[in-house]
């Protein structure tokens, strides 16, 4: 058996207590490369640091309780430490996430940097994806998130309809929360027609609008991702849109600005079609001449 396979081995056995250890050796070292013996060193190397932050956080803590007969509020909870609030030095420390001292791996900012919230039952899930894009400032983007929980615009003009008594919040990955000033309906001119979008959230401090995936489905569209298209189909009236992922591998629609007439007719033909064939076939397919009777 190859080194390399001794190795990995070797690094899946260990017990939880090199959790740690294994994962800065794995960001420092090449794996497929390391030998038996680099592993070796490099274990032991990894686990004298942190015996010797254990006791350096050991004495830290003794010394403090010392001071504050081990009760107080300024304790640090370390191992068996009292149940206080102040931390301790921490210049010793060094961070096996991103090698800098005074933090545990823990709290190592390259840790905190959320793309997107983590679940919670009672809150609304944003995804907050990082986008460097020279459009991304349009109020016509629209970006195709199947990480929220509902669709949001952050532009007041945009809504054709507010619930003004709707107020609520979104809460993001490092735990802050945007305002839900409002919630109402939105149109977008997709293809020469208009649709109306409700259940929208208006956010005024969201960077991009977002539009649910999880919320278009329940409306009964279709929405596939494949080779690089994101496409939203509905039961009837077919493909509503195509979006092509751009650089950053997000999908993006961008909503015409206005229809001319001639859309403006079509938009409304469409609607009114839509509606008649519905009640059309509410009342077992009444007749034309019935059903303008009615």
């Amino acid at each position: 058996m190859d080194d390399t396979k001794i190795v990995e081995k070797i690094m899946r056995t260990l017990s939880d207590q090199y959790t740690y250890i294994v994962v800065a050796i794995e960001e420092s070292k090449d794996i497929t490369t390391m030998t038996v013996d680099e592993l070796q060193s490099s274990l032991n190397t990894h686990a004298h640091k942190l015996n010797r932050k254990n006791k350096t956080e050991e004495d830290q803590v003794l010394k403090v309780e010392d001071r504050f007969g081990g009760r107080g509020r300024f304790s640090y909870r370390g191992r068996g430490g009292g149940r206080g609030r102040q931390s301790y030095n921490k210049s010793t420390i060094e961070c096996f996430k991103c090698h800098k001292m005074g933090h545990f791996q823990y709290e190592c900012p390259n840790w905190k940097e959320a793309h997107f919230t983590a679940f919670e039952d009672e809150d609304d899930l944003l995804l907050m994806a990082s986008v460097n894009h020279a459009r991304s400032e349009r109020q016509d983007m629209w970006f195709i998130d199947s990480g929220c929980s509902n669709h949001m615009c952050n532009d007041g003009k945009m809504f054709t309809a507010l619930d003004r008594s709707f107020n609520h919040s979104v809460k993001l990955g490092n735990n802050s929360r945007l305002n839900v000033a409002r919630k109402g309906v939105v149109k977008l001119m997709l293809k020469g027609i208009s649709y109306a979008i409700g259940e929208v959230y208006y956010v005024p401090d969201l960077k991009n609008n977002l539009l649910s995936v999880g919320q278009l489905q329940e409306k009964g569209l279709s929405v596939t991702f494949k080779n690089g298209k994101c496409n939203i189909q509905h039961p009837r009236r077919g493909e509503i849109v195509e979006a092509d992922m751009s650089l950053n591998r997000m999908f993006v629609v961008f909503s015409e600005e206005e229809c001319n007439d001639r859309q403006q007719e079509e938009c409304l033909q469409t609607t009114s079609n839509e509606t008649f064939k519905l009640w059309h076939e509410r009342f077992g397919h009444l007749s034309t001449k019935g059903m303008h009777t009615l």
